[in-house]
């Protein structure tokens, strides 16, 4: 059996085990479980919603 791939948490340097957590919007590396839950969902959290509708703009539609 393979051993699990781990790496070091950009955030506090820490070892985590298996492929992390993504660590956006803090940094653009990999964190612990532990940044995760104490820093970078809070930071989610704490970021606007956009709440605007998208509309799909078709370049090829004449609206004349």
């Amino acid at each position: 059996m393979a051993d699990s791939p781990t790496g070091r948490c950009c955030l506090c340097g820490n070892t985590y085990v298996n492929y992390g957590n993504n660590a956006q919007p803090l940094d653009n590396g990999r964190c612990c479980d532990m940044c995760n839950m104490t820093k970078v969902i809070p930071a989610r959290m704490s970021m606007p919603i956009d709440h605007q509708p998208h509309r799909i703009i078709n370049p090829n539609r004449n609206d004349s």
